[in-house]
Order: C-alpha cells, then sequence, then structure tokens
C-alpha cells in the first residue's frame, strides 16, 4: 500500500506482543539475517497524514489487516491511498 502525499518517516511502534520471536531471513547475504526479531499482534505508524495514524493488525490465521484510527485534530479526508 503506498500512502500519497504521507509524511515519509512516522514513528513506527509495535503493539500488543513481542511474547514471540523470529528468525528474519532476507536474501543470501547472511549479514542481512536476523535473528530473535520480536512479533506484534499490532504495528503502529504515527502522524502518516496530520492526526491520523495507521494501525496493521492481525492474528495467526490473518495479517495486513489495516485501520486508520484519527486524534481529534485528523481529517479522515488527509488519507490517500
Amino acid at each position: 500500500m503506498k500512502l500519497q502525499g504521507a509524511d515519509p518517516g512516522p514513528s513506527i511502534m509495535g503493539r500488543e506482543g513481542a511474547a514471540r520471536q523470529e528468525p528474519l531471513f532476507i536474501g543470501n547475504d547472511p549479514k542481512k539475517w536476523r535473528t530473535d526479531v520480536p512479533e506484534y499482534a499490532r504495528v503502529e505508524y504515527e502522524d502518516v497524514y496530520p492526526g491520523v495514524s495507521l494501525t496493521y493488525y492481525g492474528n495467526e490465521s490473518q495479517f495486513a489487516t489495516s485501520s486508520f484510527p484519527r486524534g481529534a485534530r485528523g481529517s479522515p479526508a488527509a488519507a490517500q491511498l
């Protein structure tokens, strides 16, 4: 998903979890491999638009559901996918 006009560097926070850790292997370069990567049930990108955050959440059988919770100063019209 690409967010048009969004903040390119929002604050990202893991929520509800980190009880499990998994390895992450990207490509053939062992320098890019990671072990003990924490897993979270929700990941929140704060203020992708002014006052609007993006939250990805899921469970064991489903992932990549998203929502746009907004604060008092946020406008849903700001979100453009």
